[in-house]
């Protein structure tokens, strides 16, 4: 819930209000400074949360903030092409991760300086991820090496076994393989 901070103030000043009238006179000032004390507290702590609030809602144009939306706004198709993982999150932390570094290599920050920590702490808020959760359909994303190879060797034993089942069968089964066979199967399916 929110209290504006003249309200907090009343309420503390009411609270002096009541305590002082029953207390001796040497203990009003001691409350007084307490109390002065407890206002300022209360008035940092709602001032902090003003300002969580305010960045919370900060959303610009269906994007999380202004600085993010600027990026997808100046790139408005995404300029990596291909990228290589092995599920689309994957491929999204990959995407986000290069698209921070090319735009830190188009626009590289000063190191030092009053502007060098303006821009540094805009460019800081700039989801990558958002933007690349934005893009990622947009990208062809290949199967990693591993995925590959795996797919690759799954292919091969595919058509190994296709080669020998499209061979005549050349001996035929004696009763007793049709036993073993039989014996074989009841244990499995127990």
């Amino acid at each position: 819930m929110y209290i504006p901070l003249i309200d907090i103030n009343k309420a503390i000043q009411a609270s002096y209000t009541a305590l002082a009238c029953n207390l001796p006179e040497s203990i009003r000032p001691i409350l007084l400074i307490e109390l002065e004390r407890l206002v300022s507290i209360a008035q940092n702590e709602q001032s902090a949360k003003d300002n969580t609030r305010r960045l919370e809602n900060t959303r610009c144009n269906g994007w999380s903030n202004h600085e993010t939306w600027l990026v997808g706004l100046w790139w408005d198709e995404c300029p990596i092409e291909e990228i290589c993982a092995d599920t689309k999150e994957e491929a999204q932390d990959a995407l986000a991760e290069q698209l921070e570094e090319l735009f830190n290599e188009l626009h590289p920050v000063e190191q030092s300086g009053l502007l060098a920590d303006l821009v540094g702490g805009a460019v800081a808020r700039i989801d990558w991820r958002e933007l690349a959760a934005h893009w990622i359909d947009d990208i062809e994303v290949t199967l990693s090496e591993t995925e590959t190879d795996i797919h690759n060797l799954v292919a091969k034993q595919l058509k190994e076994l296709e080669a020998i089942f499209s061979q005549p069968c050349e001996s035929k089964i004696t009763s007793e393989d049709l036993e073993l066979l039989k014996k074989l199967t009841e244990t499995e399916s127990v």
